[in-house]
């Protein structure tokens, strides 16, 4: 072969090579046409989330070999993953692959390349400060991470109303990591910086008032603590607040819920205002009362059958859409059940909480509304002589969607004047449970419904699986 064949082979050689180098910026594209945007992920020592979008027309999923699984863990969502590293205490390196695999030949499609400082010795004299949190600040909603310099979260702010024998006020909770993970069972309350113990199992607290009032700032360490003054040969860094909102990706779908922590639960602070199932098939949708009234199956519609009223108001839903196996909540929240709605009753007012477990009273709660209903958008109460808007201390931000009507007269009823809520729970044939709420009263009405009215939904986790 002649110098000069061997020299073209050799650049094209290097070309190939050149080119099929992996990057974690980019688009990295395989032979069969799948392609993520990262394969390369980094984490520092402290662990983290990051994602990897995928583009693909084929099934794939993702997997793990058995020692990458120790310290990393994946969420298989419908266009990305979302990967999280937990710390790494050791002072070794981590590396690991995630492999991308076709779902039907068990082919590898991508292998995303994974890397984790080792542990730095001198992690403990590291502290994040921020200027003392105010309720001015929760904008977006009830809920804020406290991100370190890498984004990572470090802690988490909760604006919530704390109810006990010692408490009952709307306050600010900061959690700190433990593990790796939120501890929701121990907290800071601010600005005084007393503690606060949870009995998430008792849905109960203890709570010991601080004496840290005046502090300004609040700084918390590596290993946890928090502290209202910098300590000696800490290096501090500023942290960054962001708002933790739920994003619900549906088809080309995306709506984004506001949260708030309740107790033990974490709750969205908006109404559903999906038009389709969990699963991406569409709900079917309003198209005359007549219909509307005789569907078997599950069905949506927006006040006055009007999308301007979805952002504020969201959707309203019959029960068979509320309870359909196609799934109606977000992805790993549920729809509320009357166990639910009783369980946050009682523990905004033990005191005035009518048990009945067999659904006997229609009233829930003789006091709560008012913490739970918006401070806009309920009708004057011109019988009381007040206001009908509530001060959503709670942060449940409940709001005054009516529902559809079976009325002659009208299509939908009750904006302004009263707010329905569909639970799971079945009463008798063709009826189920709510909840509803009155711009006049301060009680929480429990009752029965035809299934096939619209009513508003809304969803709920866990804390412990949040």
């Amino acid at each position: 072969m002649g110098k000069k064949n061997l020299l073209l082979l050799g650049v094209v050689c290097f070309v190939s090579f050149f080119t099929s180098c992996s990057s974690d910026d980019g688009n990295v594209e395989s032979i069969e046409g799948f392609k993520v945007d990262h394969d390369l992920l980094n984490y520092e020592a402290n662990g983290g989330k990051k994602e990897v979008k995928v583009t693909s027309k084929l099934e794939w999923k993702a997997e793990l070999d058995e020692a990458t699984a120790s310290w990393l863990s994946i969420e298989r969502l419908v266009d990305k993953i979302v990967v999280e590293a937990k710390v790494n205490e050791t002072t070794e390196e981590r590396v690991g692959i995630i492999n991308l695999l076709s779902n039907e030949t068990g082919k590898s499609l991508v292998k995303i390349n994974v890397k984790q400082l080792a542990a730095d010795n001198n992690v403990g004299n590291k502290a994040y400060q921020l200027a003392m949190p105010t309720k001015d600040m929760f904008k977006g909603s009830n809920i804020y991470k406290v991100l370190d310099d890498s984004g990572n979260e470090v802690a988490r702010l909760y604006l919530e109303y704390l109810k006990s024998t010692e408490i009952a006020e709307q306050r600010i909770t900061l959690h700190t990591l433990k593990d790796g993970k939120i501890n929701n069972t121990e907290g800071v309350v601010l600005p005084d910086g007393g503690a606060i113990k949870w009995d998430l199992k008792l849905n109960k607290f203890t709570y010991s008032k601080g004496t840290n009032a005046d502090a300004k700032t609040v700084f918390i360490q590596n290993d946890g603590s928090v502290t209202f003054s910098k300590g000696e040969g800490l290096t501090v860094v500023d942290a960054k607040l962001e708002a933790y909102v739920l994003e619900d990706k549906r088809n080309e779908e995306v709506s984004k819920y506001a949260l708030v922590k309740i107790g033990g639960q974490i709750w969205l602070a908006e109404n559903l205002k999906t038009k389709y199932y969990l699963d991406g098939s569409p709900i079917n949708s309003y198209k005359n009362k007549q219909d509307w009234y005789e569907t078997t199956e599950g069905a949506y519609v927006f006040y006055d059958n009007d999308i301007a009223n979805k952002d504020v108001m969201g959707g309203l839903y019959n029960w068979m859409a509320a309870t359909s196996p196609k799934g109606l909540a977000p992805k790993g929240f549920r729809v509320t059940g009357h166990k639910d709605w009783a369980t946050i009753a009682y523990y905004l007012d033990p005191a005035n909480f009518d048990i009945d477990d067999i659904y006997g009273g229609s009233r829930e709660s003789e006091t709560i509304a008012p913490i739970m209903k918006s401070t806009s958008g309920w009708l004057f109460d011109s019988g009381n002589n007040k206001p009908g808007d509530g001060n959503n201390l709670s942060g449940l931000n409940i709001y005054a969607c009516g529902s559809t009507s079976e009325s002659k007269f009208m299509d939908f009823s009750g904006k302004g004047r009263q707010a329905y809520f569909w639970t799971t729970d079945e009463y008798e044939e063709k009826t189920a449970m709510f909840r509803r709420f009155y711009y006049d009263e301060v009680f929480v009405n429990q009752w029965f419904e035809n299934m096939n009215y619209g009513y508003s939904i809304r969803c709920v986790i866990d804390l412990d699986k949040f």
